[in-house]
């Protein structure tokens, strides 16, 4: 136990709050989807948005949890994600800025 601590105290094992985590490669498993929902974006959703994308939301939890923007954009400095910019669609659609795992 005096190992682990002094380790825990060098920095060398990082707490499970503050462990980096990886996002490469992540598809949803319920879309096929490389797009993932942060912390954030369910909050600014409005009630029909997460309806619609309440079944890939759910699958995302259940699999990698829900980050936090913050963890995302550390994760993209990594190469795990990459930040999609908004963008409007041909048909007049705006699509809100969004990460994808890579």
């Amino acid at each position: 136990m005096p190992i682990i601590e002094q380790q825990l105290k060098d920095g060398l094992i990082k707490p499970p709050s503050q462990q980096e985590k990886d996002y490469s490669g992540y598809i949803n498993p319920a879309t096929g989807s490389r797009k993932l929902y942060s912390r954030e974006d369910i909050a600014s959703m409005t009630t029909d948005e997460y309806l619609q994308n309440e079944k890939e939301i759910m699958a995302q939890m259940q699999s990698i949890g829900i980050p936090t923007n913050n963890e995302l954009y550390s994760a993209s400095s990594r190469g795990g994600t990459i930040y999609v910019r908004p963008y409007t669609r041909s048909d007049g659609t705006p699509v809100r800025g969004y990460y994808r795992s890579v």
